[in-house]
């Protein structure tokens, strides 16, 4: 019984790297993303729609409306804000603010904009998601190491084509 349990906390403890690996490279790969955003195009100031009160959830979206250096109105639905942007902007049904400063690409209209405000929020959800990744793998790691010095973990992996099972460990304890 005890060789399944280390079968299974090995497995654990694997698949606790890779899903740690995932997110510190989604988390990189995000705050990467909102600096680089937070740096490109024109700063405006823009107008909340008024139907965006209705809309707004908690960590959830706004419409804005602006103008660009030509004097067209431009416009932008579903813009997404952290949930403490989303708090601060609100003052029960209402809106509690009417204008925000938004950071926004002139010459590409499918662009992503960016709420300056919210940056700095947005930045630390995304090293939040890198930090998780480093404390799982950290944790999976561990797990590994621990049974690799106890001794309860076999030495060699199964072969390629077999799943990994009791047998396999009783196998490599026993040896060939």
């Amino acid at each position: 019984m005890r060789k399944d349990w280390d079968g299974a906390a090995h497995l654990v403890g694997r698949m606790s790297v890779w899903l740690g690996l995932v997110l510190v490279l989604f988390g990189f790969a995000r705050a990467a993303s909102l600096y680089a955003q937070s740096h490109r195009g024109l700063e405006t100031l823009a107008t909340i729609d008024a139907t965006a009160s209705s809309r707004m959830v908690s960590g959830g979206w706004i419409d804005l409306t602006w103008r660009d250096d030509a004097g067209a109105i431009k416009r932008a639905s579903a813009v997404q804000v952290s949930s403490s942007l989303a708090r601060k902007l609100r003052l029960g049904s209402a809106l509690a603010r009417t204008h925000l400063r938004i950071r926004y690409l002139p010459d590409d209209d499918r662009a992503a904009v960016l709420v300056v405000e919210d940056i700095p929020e947005r930045m630390k959800s995304a090293a939040g998601l890198a930090i998780a990744g480093f404390v799982a793998i950290s944790a999976g790691s561990l797990l590994v190491l621990g049974l690799m010095l106890s001794g309860h973990m076999p030495t060699t992996l199964p072969s390629a084509d077999r799943r990994w099972s009791t047998q396999d460990m009783a196998q490599t304890e026993k040896g060939p």
